[in-house]
């Protein structure tokens, strides 16, 4: 096919030219986060902007082909199908990013899909010669060679691996991600089509892939996607994603974090607004002040930064000249007092929870040193980082497996002398770290929000011990059950506890929940989950009695049966002849509640609290928690071991 004198139509590239560019702009003044596909996508849209720009130029050219020698017409040409063949094969690139691909592909894989790229470029660089793909005669006039089917195939080759590998891989794909590549590929493919074959004269193959990348840019590669809104700053999502890629790609970069000393003290004076303002002209600050560090906001006025040339230490000396100032706001000046934590640059954590933890234990003591403390993260961090999270897998083996049991603390009666009652301890007893007790699970259960099925278990293997045993021949009256703070809030909890006593068949007197002082006195919820389930029998007792905060006329005006008084205030009776413990129990006494001192450990405390009108006791003395058969056979043998 002969172009000699033909104008081509430019509008179309022109058009692609102007949208790309503007795009690159918007792009580039926000920062991307430097995530391999995007800085992949960065790539296919520079590329697709030198596609446009040399179709451009390479169609102006033929069409005044005697202002050029030859050799620039080839040369123009060559280029813009080089690009054009670059381009798909970038798109594929882009593609194996998005799954995780392109780093796992073997050496052969590689060089299959790379190879077509290589043997087309080749190909366009020697038409000068061949006259494969095109030739330009003596003239400048332009025609199409073979070759030039074979470039349209090797390119639209590659779109459709890209959109089968998509397929093949859309359950680890994003649905916006799924149909952002979709469309991309449709709208390139029919703009190709009526290129090669409809209108060669009218370039509208550069403005279908600028549509592609447009709905790509304004979806599944927005720069604003992984930004804090307050701050402008990449957020923790972006944070788990970019270090979690570091890692698969055995990258390393020093880690370091800055946070401010009684930051939710100023947010609770100054309120919100103030201080979302305060936070968005400090995350002004340091992006132009930190300009090659990428930075994060995690939360509550922390920043992260990761920094390749590990001058971290540079970063601290900068961040403490911002902040030595006072910073004015509609409400007064704010004295900013920053704290950091920074990573040894001997340690490599092997995750990005793992390394969290570490750096917020860091944070957690530069915090309580402050006034502007740096504080150096150690192995010893890192290795207590690790155990916690060996401390989550083995909760979450528990949930899912059989490894969660409850313990029984027996519960001695003054007035009947016997064991009348026991509590339900929960104990996990993994395949790796053994046995777990209470202090090692409950607190990071209660973070991760596993509490509420831990808690769960626990009272269905509590109903399941009541139906299978008769508590009155074991001689006991109930059972008890912890509840923490977090159940408390539930507003469900007492209708999933009404249905699993009433699947298991047990009567509802039979069990006492007991709550804290945390928990018991400020929640509406906690007062309407306790009401419903004591209009179907339960009974509420009030645990550790002494360590919370509770104002004591609301701990008395809660319907609770029994409290129970700390081993705190026991101890310090016996010990330091402190008198505080006989003022609770003659306050309860008088208020017809039953008491029951924790912390017996010897015969003596057990016969004096006895006297001075405990109701019951527990503590070592009669028993530590015990496995469910122990219990049993201490039930059949108490008298002896009394």
């Amino acid at each position: 096919m002969f172009f000699a004198d033909i104008n081509w139509n430019l509008d179309l590239d022109m058009c692609a030219l102007f949208i790309i560019s503007i795009l690159m702009v918007f792009i580039l003044r926000r920062q991307i986060l430097p995530l391999r596909q995007n800085l992949i996508f960065l790539g296919l849209m520079t590329c697709h902007m030198l596609v446009a720009l040399t179709d451009i130029v390479a169609s102006v050219m033929l069409s005044y082909p005697e202002r050029y020698t030859v050799g620039m017409l080839y040369a123009i040409n060559i280029i813009y199908y080089c690009l054009r063949v670059v381009s798909s094969a970038i798109f594929l690139m882009f593609i194996l990013a998005q799954t995780g691909q392109l780093h796992d592909s073997g050496i052969l894989l590689r060089f299959a899909l790379e190879w077509p790229e290589i043997l087309t470029c080749a190909m366009a660089i020697l038409t000068p010669v061949t006259h494969w793909v095109f030739y330009i005669d003596e003239t400048g006039g332009f025609h199409y060679g073979p070759g030039r089917h074979l470039i349209y195939g090797v390119t639209m080759a590659y779109y459709a691996i890209g959109t089968i590998h998509v397929m093949e891989k859309h359950k680890i794909l994003k649905r916006m991600s799924r149909w952002s590549a979709y469309l991309f590929v449709g709208f390139t493919v029919i703009a190709a089509t009526m290129q090669q074959f409809f209108t060669p004269h009218t370039q509208t193959l550069s403005i279908g892939v600028t549509a592609g990348l447009l709905i790509m840019c304004l979806s599944d590669e927005n720069p604003d996607m992984f930004r804090d809104r307050v701050t402008s700053i990449f957020d923790v999502d972006g944070l788990r994603l970019l270090y979690n890629e570091y890692l698969h790609y055995g990258k390393y970069h020093r880690v370091g974090v800055m946070a401010f000393e009684s930051y939710q003290d100023l947010r609770s004076t100054y309120g919100d607004e103030v201080m979302n303002n305060l936070l968005e002209r400090i995350g002004i600050q340091i992006r132009l002040g930190f300009p090659k560090d990428t930075i994060f906001y995690i939360n509550n006025g922390c920043f992260l930064f990761l920094d390749e040339e590990d001058d971290i230490d540079d970063a601290r000396e900068r961040a403490l000249t911002y902040f030595t100032r006072p910073i004015k706001t509609s409400k007064g000046d704010i004295m900013l007092s920053p704290c950091f934590a920074i990573f040894d640059e001997k340690l490599r954590p092997s995750s990005y929870d793992e390394m969290r933890n570490a750096m917020q234990m860091g944070l957690d003591e530069a915090l309580r040193q402050g006034d502007g403390t740096m504080v150096m993260v150690t192995e010893e961090m890192l290795q207590s980082a690790a155990y916690e999270l060996e401390i989550e897998a083995a909760i979450d083996r528990a949930l899912k497996g059989d490894s969660l049991e409850i313990f029984f603390q027996p519960i001695y009666d003054t007035r009947k002398k016997k064991i009348s009652s026991a509590e339900v301890l929960v104990r996990i007893r993994d395949e790796k770290l053994g046995l777990l007790m209470p202090d090692k699970f409950i607190g990071k259960s209660e973070e991760n929000g596993s509490i509420l099925k831990l808690g769960q278990k626990v009272f269905e293997k509590t109903c399941e011990f009541i139906r299978d045993h008769d508590l009155d021949e074991l001689g006991l009256d109930y059972v008890e059950v912890n509840l923490s703070p977090v159940q408390c809030m539930r507003e469900q909890l007492a209708f999933e506890f009404k249905e699993i006593v009433e699947r298991y068949g047990v009567d509802y007197s039979r069990i006492n929940l007991e709550i804290t002082e945390t928990n018991s006195t400020d929640s509406a919820v906690t007062r309407e989950n306790m009401e419903s389930l004591m209009a179907s029998g339960m009974s509420f007792s009030l645990d550790d009695y002494g360590t919370g905060f509770s104002n004591l006329v609301d701990v008395m005006r809660l319907p609770l049966h029994i409290v129970k008084i700390d081993k705190s205030i026991v101890w310090a009776y016996f010990n330091d002849g402190n008198t505080t413990l006989l003022h609770v129990l003659s306050l309860f006494k008088e208020s017809n509640k039953e008491v029951v001192c924790e912390g017996v450990e010897t015969l003596e405390m057990a016969q004096q609290l006895s006297e001075l009108g405990c109701d019951h006791e527990q503590g070592f003395y009669f028993s530590k928690p015990i496995p469910q058969e122990e219990f049993l056979k201490y039930l059949d043998d108490f008298d002896e071991v009394v």
